[in-house]
């Protein structure tokens, strides 16, 4: 379960969520349960995960495409903050630099923060995996398709080439031709 994410730089980052679920499941960010309607297992973002995303995306200014404050009404506290901050900064999701234009401390996500978070986004929206999902069998698909015609230009090749015996009497009637 991988996918490729745009950043908005232009460049893109491949972001393996199933790697990060672990990561995710042992946070208390997500939890894995059967859902009923579904008739499947499912994943559902905790209350610690909701938190710590709002606080993610309040901390690096990132937009709420899923609605998560709007689900979660209760505000976080300064205090909390401080402490989802300190969680962040203990495994290692943000990094330390010198913002020199600002000419300050300054803490953006790390990469391997980024990927977690993007992963929890992924988790949480239905209509991401639904499309991730149908990405992945086209992919398959289309690769499919692509072997099948690489066999099939492979075998008309070798029926319209020559046969080796049939190579070695054209030179021979070449050759005595010459002689001639």
């Amino acid at each position: 379960m991988t996918h490729t994410k745009s950043l908005r730089d232009g460049g893109k980052i491949m972001i393996d969520h199933q790697k990060n679920l672990l990561i995710l499941e042992n946070l208390d960010y997500i939890k894995n349960y059967y859902d009923v309607d579904e008739n499947k297992k499912s994943y559902s973002v905790t209350e610690t995960g909701i938190r710590a995303l709002i606080a993610w995306n309040k901390l690096h200014g990132f937009e709420d495409k899923l609605g998560v404050n709007m689900a979660y009404p209760e505000p976080i506290s300064d205090s909390e903050m401080g402490l989802i901050f300190s969680e962040f900064q203990k495994n290692k999701f943000v990094t330390k630099i010198w913002n020199a234009k600002m000419q300050t401390e300054d803490h953006p996500p790390s990469v391997d923060g980024f990927e977690l978070f993007e992963s929890l986004k992924y988790f949480i929206d239905s209509k991401l995996q639904k499309n991730l999902a149908r990405k992945e069998t086209a992919k398959q698909i289309l690769s499919a398709m692509m072997n099948g015609l690489v066999n099939v230009t492979k075998k008309m090749a070798e029926s319209s080439a020559p046969l080796e015996q049939d190579k070695k009497r054209k030179r021979k009637r070449k050759q005595r031709g010459r002689q001639k």
